[in-house]
């Protein structure tokens, strides 16, 4: 038995692969690359020792900036507070993101997802 990520229905006919829920996506989704969404690539998540990591792919994805639409950080200190006791730990740099246009967003409780591009959510 395979057990793999699918968006769409590649799997009829193949008894021994069973399509499962790839990455919070419907699987009977029409067809996913038409859904219209709001940001082209969001990170969810606090900043807690992942400064280098963003840092990373801001440089990483420098050469096809200009055809991602919007990219934004969902999460705690990723904007100026940064926690007195960590601040290695929370370490950002909000004038890089802005020179990158890269919008940060609050976090969300614990347990509230929040679907961007979804009719009737924000």
């Amino acid at each position: 038995m395979i057990l793999q990520p699918f968006i769409n229905k590649e799997t009829k006919g193949k008894n021994n692969i069973h399509p499962f829920l790839y990455f919070g996506t419907d699987n009977e989704l029409p067809d996913f690359r038409r859904v219209k969404k709001e940001f082209d690539l969001l990170y969810v998540g606090n900043n807690w020792y992942r400064w280098r990591d963003i840092k990373w792919l801001m440089k990483t994805v420098a050469p096809i900036r200009s055809r991602l639409k919007r990219i934004a950080l969902m999460g705690q200190y990723w904007s100026k507070e940064v926690m007195k006791e960590f601040k290695e730990a929370t370490y950002s740099e909000p004038n890089l993101l802005k020179k990158n246009s890269i919008k940060i967003l609050g976090s969300r409780v614990n347990g509230i997802t929040v679907c961007f591009g979804c009719p009737g959510t924000a």
